[in-house]
């Protein structure tokens, strides 16, 4: 063999050689890696293993009472609160995929027949799995299906929603029925389980998400609705049955890490979006807020905490800020509700009541006119310093028990402490009045004021006070002036505790010189025929 072909062998089995080096020592190095691999996967399946024993042993220990613990002795009589019947068809289902409840019925104890308030073919409720894993039952989400309201009265006037009865007969009046049988061994002052639904209420996502859907209400007989004879006859409800369907309301819980919302709203067929509510309130300072949208309108309330000086608060209409938007101050402290509004900024203005009222009212009722408001106040001023602007045009009123007044026209400043009664025209059965005069008050313990009043031609003015002499005992007088003669009266009333005295009544009256008696009557408000005898 030559010398070339020997050198070509020589390398050719160093290279050979290094390459065998070079792959021994990348398999160690892979070895190494997969060898690590390893125990990190083991690692993690142990840890998952671990977890899902501490699942599975948590579902099991809970699962195992979840109805007869957790419902029958937990959610039912925090719901009932012993003062209803409630009868349950069936119960079935786990933690995993839900409960359902089938075919409850609530009923009031206190009605001998048809005393079923609600029926309700189906209500689900799912569980926080987070929740279980840590070892308790957080109820989650709530679905009521199809629910039937019933209002109604019975022979003695009750509703069949008033549940109230005498506190010492409060132990005895719950009932749970569950497939027909008695379950009032399950029923405790206050077990176990109804103190941790108690405690799982202030949970961030305790009933987080809340849906009924198609709620139908029926109502027998509307017109014995309202036992009221004034807002029966304001208000206006058919004769015969009344029944609408189609409602779902739905309440969701958002909770964030600085605040919790809450969003509650109704659909019903002809409006999808019918109401919505939505609360908020920051954890840290209290602040909350409120908005609500019904009808058209958008209302929001807004309060901020300010520590000892009290609660920032505003007022406003979402849409529209020019027709509503009050901001004021509420102070703390022990003073009058005048004194603790401060700074009260803003305007209210209302165009048409009639366009606001007229779906409510009877037939035979109505609200009219229109409102302006305007309020200004300095910083750190009470409502007494506020600077006011209120106009009241057009306004009629017709309601039961109530004058029908036919024309009202008013028009009312503030400055200074000086209320001024520009003009008040008002018509009512056909009499026609007008009105004007001032009220003063910057001292709040001597306050007094005159009005100037012609009904129908008839001129009278009338006067009146208010002194506080010492605390609790506080002097009134008034006095009625005409062209012909005064009556005056005052007297004191003594607040004693709880208890309210009037006292020291003095009445006087008389004539003026050359005044009759007669000219004391207001003959123009008096039948023609009367007064022509009486003159």
């Amino acid at each position: 063999m030559d010398d070339k072909t020997s050198q070509r062998l020589d390398t050719i089995a160093r290279e050979l050689d290094r390459r065998r080096q070079e792959h021994g020592a990348g398999t160690t190095r892979s070895r190494t890696l997969r060898r690590i691999f390893r125990k990190v996967v083991m690692l993690v399946a142990l840890v998952f293993f671990v977890l899902a024993g501490i699942f599975i042993f948590n579902f099991l220990r809970l699962n195992s009472d979840l109805v007869e613990g957790h419902i029958k002795q937990g959610i039912i009589p925090n719901l009932t609160q012993g003062k209803f019947e409630l009868n349950i068809g069936s119960v079935s289902g786990n933690l995993i995929n839900g409960v359902e409840l089938e075919n409850v019925l609530i009923q009031n104890p206190h009605f001998k027949t048809s005393a079923t308030v609600m029926t309700i073919p189906r209500i689900s409720m799912q569980y926080s799995l987070l929740n279980i894993f840590w070892g308790s039952i957080t109820l989650e989400k709530l679905l009521i299906e199809n629910p039937v309201l019933t209002l109604k009265r019975n022979e003695n006037g009750r509703g069949i929603w008033d549940f109230s009865v005498p506190a010492n007969s409060l132990s005895s009046s719950t009932r749970v029925l569950t497939n027909g049988s008695d379950n009032s061994e399950n029923e405790q002052s206050l077990t176990t389980w109804q103190k941790q639904e108690q405690a799982q209420a202030l949970a961030d996502n305790y009933l987080s998400d809340i849906k009924v859907r198609n709620l139908s209400i029926l109502v027998p007989s509307p017109d014995q609705l309202i036992t009221d004879e004034f807002l029966s006859r304001l208000t206006r409800f058919p004769k015969k049955t009344y029944q609408y369907t189609g409602i779902d309301l739905v309440l969701k819980k958002y909770p964030a890490e600085k605040f919790i919302s809450h969003i509650f709203s109704i659909s019903v067929p002809d409006d999808p979006e019918f109401l919505r509510f939505q609360f908020t309130r920051m954890k840290s300072t209290g602040n909350f807020t409120l908005s609500f949208d019904a009808i058209g309108q958008n209302f929001n309330l807004a309060v901020e905490n300010l520590g000892l000086d009290g609660r920032k608060i505003n007022f406003y209409d979402g849409r529209m800020k020019d027709r509503l938007n009050l901001e004021l101050t509420l102070a703390r402290g022990s003073m009058s509700l005048l004194e603790k509004i401060r700074e009260l900024n803003g305007v209210l203005r209302v165009p048409d009541f009639n366009a606001i009222f007229r779906e409510f009212l009877s037939k035979d009722s109505k609200i009219e006119g229109s409102l302006d408001l305007k309020v200004t106040t300095e910083p750190g001023k009470s409502l007494y310093d506020s600077n006011v602007l209120i106009n009241l045009a057009d306004a009629a009123l017709k309601i039961p028990f109530v004058p029908v007044i036919q024309k009202l026209e008013a028009e009312l400043t503030t400055a200074h402490r000086v209320a001024e009664l520009k003009r008040v025209n008002v018509k009512i059965k056909d009499i026609e009045s007008s009105h004007k005069g001032t009220i003063d008050y910057s001292d709040t313990a001597n306050i007094h004021g005159r009005i100037d009043s012609n009904v129908m031609g008839d001129e009278m003015q009338l006067r009146g006070a208010y002194k506080r002499e010492n605390p609790g005992l506080h002097r009134l007088e008034v006095a009625l002036k005409r062209n012909s003669g005064e009556a005056f009266i005052d007297f004191k009333r003594h607040l004693l505790g709880k208890s309210i005295i009037y006292r020291d009544f003095n009445m006087q009256a008389g004539l003026v010189k050359d005044g009759k008696a007669v000219d004391i009557l207001p003959l123009n408000l008096l039948p023609k025929s009367l007064s022509g005898q009486i003159l």
